[in-house]
C-alpha cells in the first residue's frame, strides 16, 4: 500500500469528500487511516495529496511542500473570496478590457517574494477564531488581517480571451450549484444573475496563468492582486491545482 496518494480533487467537493469518494472506490482502504495534505476551496479542482496509514503522522512536513497552478483571472469583477463562491464587493466592468492589458504589463512584478494577504473567508486564526468567523459575524473590523511571505517561482500567461457575460454566469452559477454545505449559495447565484440582468450585452476578459509557487500561497489572493495592482477589480475564475512537488 502506497504511503502517498494523488487524487483528482472536482468541482464542488471538500478535500474530504474527494478522499472518501476514493474510499468508496477502492474498498482496500475503507479501514486505513487517511488524512490530506494542502486543502483545495470547493471551487478549485486537480492534485489533491492524501497521506495513508502511519504516513499521516508526517502531515506537517507534505503541508510544506511547493505547487503548481493554472488559473484563470476575471478582470471587472471582486468578491469576498476572491473567486466566485464569494459575494461581489465591486465591480469595474466596463474597464475590464482596458485593466487586463495593464495586467498584462504588470503581472511578472509578482515573481519572488511578497506579503500576501490571508482571504478572509479562510481557516487562518486570529485570536482563536478562524478568519471566516470574523467575516460571517460581521467582526472584521475588530481584528488586523494577517499576512504573510510567499514566493512566486514563475507566473506566465499562457491564455487569454474574452467571454459574455450571459456565457460567464451560466458557468459561474452551475458550478456553485455544485457545492453542498451553506456556502450562501443562494445569494450568490442571485448577485450574479442580477448582475446578468443589469449587464445583458457586456464581456469580460479573462487571462489565464500558470504559477509555481511556495506552501501556504493563495492564487485566488494573487488573483485579486493582479487586479489591485492596475487599481482594478479582479478574481480567480478557476483554479486547478496541476501538481504538488513530493
Amino acid at each position: 500500500m502506497e504511503k502517498t496518494i494523488k487524487i483528482n480533487k472536482i468541482i464542488g467537493d471538500t478535500p474530504l469528500q474527494a478522499m472518501n469518494k476514493f474510499r468508496d472506490s477502492n474498498p482496500e482502504y475503507k479501514d486505513v487511516k487517511m488524512a490530506y495534505a494542502g486543502r483545495l476551496d470547493p471551487l478549485a479542482h486537480g492534485e489533491l495529496l492524501v497521506l495513508v496509514g502511519d504516513e499521516c503522522k508526517n502531515r506537517d512536513h507534505y503541508q510544506g511542500l511547493d505547487k503548481e497552478y493554472v488559473f484563470r483571472v476575471l478582470v471587472g469583477v471582486e468578491t469576498d473570496t476572491y473567486d466566485p463562491m464569494g459575494i461581489i464587493t465591486k465591480t469595474d466592468i466596463n474597464e475590464s478590457f482596458k485593466k487586463a492589458e495593464c495586467i498584462k504589463l504588470k503581472f511578472k512584478e509578482f515573481v519572488g517574494k511578497y506579503f500576501q494577504q490571508y482571504p478572509i473567508y479562510s481557516s487562518k486564526a486570529v485570536d482563536g477564531k478562524p478568519m471566516f468567523w470574523w467575516a460571517k459575524s460581521g467582526r472584521l473590523d475588530e481584528i488586523e488581517i494577517p499576512e504573510k511571505g510567499v514566493s512566486i517561482y514563475s507566473l506566465d500567461l499562457i491564455n487569454e480571451e474574452e467571454i459574455k457575460i450571459e456565457t460567464l454566469v451560466k458557468y459561474i452559477n452551475s458550478n456553485i450549484k455544485k457545492v453542498d454545505g451553506d456556502f450562501r449559495q443562494d445569494e450568490i447565484i442571485k448577485q450574479w444573475s442580477d448582475l446578468l440582468v443589469n449587464n445583458p450585452n457586456v464581456s469580460f476578459k479573462v487571462l489565464k496563468f500558470k504559477a509555481a509557487v511556495s506552501s501556504g500561497s493563495y492564487v485566488r489572493t494573487l488573483a485579486r492582486d493582479l487586479g489591485r495592482a492596475c487599481n482594478t477589480t479582479a478574481l480567480a475564475l478557476e483554479i486547478e491545482r496541476t501538481m504538488i512537488k513530493v
